[in-house]
């Protein structure tokens, strides 16, 4: 029987100890889109044993684990106060997490105590146990859709398995479109006009099995970065290539949403601009920044908060 690459259900939940499986149920599902999966990661070494003939020779594989990356809506949950059904992803790209009741849930960066979840991935039947899951993500805004998430990362090398897929409960918050009405921005303290903005936080991830090591997907650091599309405009407006030239820090701050359990900010105090270069959307001049998220007092190059 043929199997189908759109009939996929996720599911995650965070792990309370690392490299044990938290086993998420429907109630932890995630609309993703996508989705890539790669079961089968490791190193191929080859047995260079010399022989009277030029056969390939048998090989072994090592450092198995797996890899993964997908995308999600980036919205609120539905109440303030309430972590987005992207929760636990997000807690396990070296973000954490502080909740204020009835009112918000930030995500800020951190250097120590990094957690992890477990991700079922089930591809119409066959079960996928992403356990120990860390990686990093890529925020995504433009101007005329809705934003997003993007996640990439590493877990622990499980066999798959044939397994009937959950009952997934997926939550009823639906995103809204960057516009007008619906989303505010400033850089530099300058209300630019927005086309895109990216803001990836760069978590390097690697997996390590060694004697007296037990299989972990260890963290390594850090390096957010990101891009930013904005209209043109003249020196009288705000200098950018001043700012560019002296690598003066800006303040970037893009609030989302309108209703209350539906609202999303990205906040950076001390954003560098990389370079400046010449873009066209429609016709229209515009200038294309690479940006730099740099840190503050530490730990908080980007804030995450949704209210």
């Amino acid at each position: 029987m043929e199997l189908y690459k759109r009939k996929a259900v996720i599911i995650a939940k965070l792990e309370t100890v690392y490299g044990t499986d938290s086993v998420p149920t429907g109630a932890n599902a995630i609309g993703v889109t996508d989705l890539k999966i790669e079961p089968a990661k490791g190193t191929k070494k080859k047995r260079e044993i010399l022989y009277p003939d030029f056969s390939t020779q048998p090989h072994i594989i090592t450092q198995q684990h797996q890899a993964v990356s997908f995308t999600v809506e980036l919205k609120g949950g539905g109440t303030a106060g309430t972590a987005p059904e992207c929760g636990a992803l997000l807690r396990s790209c070296m973000l954490e997490e502080t909740v204020t009741a009835d009112t918000q849930v930030e995500y800020q960066p951190r250097s120590a105590d990094f957690e992890s979840c477990s991700i079922y991935l089930n591809q119409d039947g066959i079960l996928h146990k992403l356990i120990g899951f860390r990686g990093s993500v890529k925020f995504n805004v433009a101007g005329g859709d809705y934003p997003t998430a993007s996640f990439s990362g590493l877990a622990l090398a499980v066999v798959p398995a044939d397994v009937a897929p959950v009952v997934p409960v997926y939550t009823t918050v639906v995103p809204v479109e960057v516009n007008q009405a619906n989303t505010s921005f400033s850089f530099g303290g300058f209300a630019a006009v927005l086309h895109k903005l990216e803001v990836d936080l760069g978590v390097g991830t690697k997996f390590r099995e060694l004697p007296n090591q037990v299989a972990e997907i260890k963290i390594t650091g850090r390096d957010c970065k990101g891009s930013l599309a904005i209209d043109a405009v003249k020196n009288a407006d705000h200098n950018f290539w001043a700012d560019w030239k002296a690598s003066t820090p800006l303040a970037l701050a893009l609030a989302h949403g309108t209703v209350a359990g539906n609202i999303v900010e990205i906040d950076a105090t001390k954003v560098l601009l990389d370079s400046v270069d010449y873009g066209e959307v429609d016709g229209i001049l515009t200038f294309n920044k690479p940006l730099a998220f740099t840190r503050d007092s530490g730990d908080d190059e980007v804030v995450i908060t949704f209210k």
